[in-house]
């Protein structure tokens, strides 16, 4: 149960601080579960794009954060924020990951490929 806290801001304003805390703690744990389900393809992502960058092979790690980035992470910020709304930001990470999961590993066996055949 939250129990009402009124407090007088500078402004002359009355706050419910609690419900406000409240809310911003829903929030911040929707966020939270949102934002975890992208993790596991996150972290697949960035193996890929740093064993490509051990292997020598910079240009392809640099097209698939490019990608990431500025080609799906912020277009689609600004597409599901206008469509959405806030969720959709959160939302948004797990879109590209999921989008960009087959990209890397075609990248990455492609430079496998060409590196295990003969020249």
């Amino acid at each position: 149960m939250v129990l009402p806290v009124m407090r007088k801001q500078k402004s002359g304003l009355i706050v419910n601080v609690t419900s406000i805390g409240a809310v911003r703690g829903a929030l911040g744990a929707r966020f939270l579960r949102i934002a975890c389900l992208a993790v596991p393809l996150t972290s697949v992502n960035f193996l890929i794009s740093y064993t490509l960058q051990a292997m020598g092979k910079g240009t392809q790690s640099a097209i698939l954060t490019f990608s990431r980035q500025g080609l799906l992470n912020i277009p689609l910020l600004i597409l599901m924020n206008i469509t959405i709304g806030l969720y959709g930001m959160i939302w948004t990470q797990l879109v590209v990951e999921i989008i960009m999961l087959p990209v890397s590993f075609a990248m990455y066996l492609h430079t496998m490929k060409k590196l295990k055949s003969p020249e």
